[in-house]
């Protein structure tokens, strides 16, 4: 009886990504398939405003599809084979004035739990994403790997710019070998929101999908949520969600 609990929120048998309105939002609610999705930014300190957060743009442009590994731009070919089907290109805008000690954090919250998001990136020009503020659905650090164009992007659960790459920019995109970092943040577990800090001043393109992978990628770099004894710490993950999933049910009734 409690695994049918667990297993009442979506489970996408087929890949989904994020549906958004285009424009400038400093918040924005979409879908992910059917479980609706906001997206907003704020300063921990509350010393800033958030501003601006996002613009959102089609990235089904002729010759600009930028998730289709087929096009030049992108050349690493990292974005999994369904991401040709993400209509939308989310420009998270890092901003300025943010620093480690005051990040921009970012916030994609789920209307139910998610299972194994997915969240694709590209031109990571000056900034730095840190997803060490994620959490699962049941508050455990969360468990993800990264898969991008250099390793020497990745520093713990932070990806940048490359810091071994010479030459220009290049065009937008996922480039083998770019100055621009790119590529694939795999989350495994459930998860009813997903939370990073992004500091520097850039635009970073994003998209979020679920149900395209049931394991980590091969060529992925794991990142472990906690050292510990994780049968244990899966129990008291699942008994969680459990829980979590009851007190909507009751809120709702």
């Amino acid at each position: 009886m409690a695994m049918g609990c667990v297993f009442s929120a979506p489970v996408f048998a087929q890949a989904v990504w994020t549906e958004v309105p285009t424009g400038n939002h400093t918040s924005v609610a979409g879908t992910l398939g059917s479980v609706p999705v906001t997206l907003s930014s704020s300063y921990p300190s509350g010393l800033n405003a958030a501003g601006t957060g996002f613009i959102i743009q089609n990235s089904t442009d002729p010759g600009y599809h930028i998730w289709d590994n087929s096009i030049p731009q992108s050349s690493a070919q990292l974005h999994p084979a369904s991401a040709v089907n993400a209509s939308k290109d989310i420009v998270m805008l890092s901003q300025a004035r943010s620093t480690a000690a005051d990040p921009n954090r970012v916030r994609i919250r789920f209307g139910a739990p998610v299972l194994n998001p997915t969240l694709l990136f590209f031109s990571i020009d000056s900034s730095t994403l840190d997803f060490t503020p994620a959490r699962n659905a049941t508050g455990v650090p969360a468990t993800l790997s990264f898969t991008t164009n250099s390793a020497g992007v990745v520093s713990g659960k932070s990806v940048s710019r490359n810091p071994a790459a010479v030459g220009t920019y290049g065009p937008e995109g996922c480039q083998v070998n770019s100055i621009r970092a790119c590529g694939v943040v795999q989350f495994t577990g459930w998860y009813d929101e997903l939370l990073f800090d992004a500091m520097g001043d850039d635009g970073v393109g994003m998209q979020v999908g679920t149900g395209i992978v049931t394991s980590l990628p091969a060529a992925a770099t794991p990142v472990p949520a906690s050292s510990g004894a994780s049968l244990v710490a899966t129990v008291l993950s699942v008994m969680g969600l459990v829980a979590w999933l009851s007190r909507r049910r009751h809120r709702r009734g």
